[in-house]
């Protein structure tokens, strides 16, 4: 099922990767944004979900648990659906070793301390750091995907953007028609 404005961009596999399957990252487009992945029929959705570690902030503090939720079955696919419906969504599909993929969030959640029945807290959440995208880069590259860490799900889809241009043809080192004037 596709949820949000689905595009799908592949991204070439790391070196001795296996590619097995696909992997899909939502990306939220509302306020600060949120990115999450599925894989293999499962959501993995990290992000400060306790609140912060600052109480003048409340919720909105830059520091606190890192909460990793896992949703399985109906309720991934509830998941997906309710956020999709909720923030604006960009959806992209990689290439990669699911099964790397799906072990990178899986160990980190069986390692972390219970939270709720379907979430663990793993380590501190930190916004300009260990983030929701930088998670989800950290998972892409455990499967063989070449893609860089970004910090933001601003900057993940502006990544995305500028790789589907080069996918057609666009040179990001070419010089431009015009020469400034001094």
């Amino acid at each position: 099922m596709s949820y949000g404005d689905k595009e799908t961009v592949a991204v070439e596999v790391g070196e001795g990767a296996q590619s097995q399957g696909t992997a899909s990252v939502y990306i939220e487009n509302d306020g600060v944004g949120h990115a999450y992945l599925e894989v293999n029929g499962t959501v993995f959705s990290y992000g400060r979900y306790n609140g912060s570690y600052s109480p003048s902030s409340g919720a909105f503090g830059p520091v606190g648990e890192g909460v990793l939720y896992k949703k399985t079955g109906d309720a991934a696919t509830k998941f997906i659906a309710d956020r999709t419906a909720q923030y604006p969504t960009k959806q992209y599909s990689f290439n990669v070793n699911t099964t790397a993929t799906y072990n990178y969030f899986n160990n980190a959640y069986n390692a972390g301390t219970y939270n709720t029945v379907d979430s663990r807290v793993i380590d501190t959440y930190f916004l300009l750091g260990n983030n929701c995208t930088t998670g989800v880069c950290g998972g892409l590259q455990a499967g063989g995907s070449g893609m860089p860490i970004i910090q933001t799900p601003a900057g993940f889809v502006n990544f995305m953007y500028n790789v589907k241009r080069m996918q057609n043809g666009w040179n990001p080192g070419a010089v431009v028609p015009w020469e400034p004037k001094y």
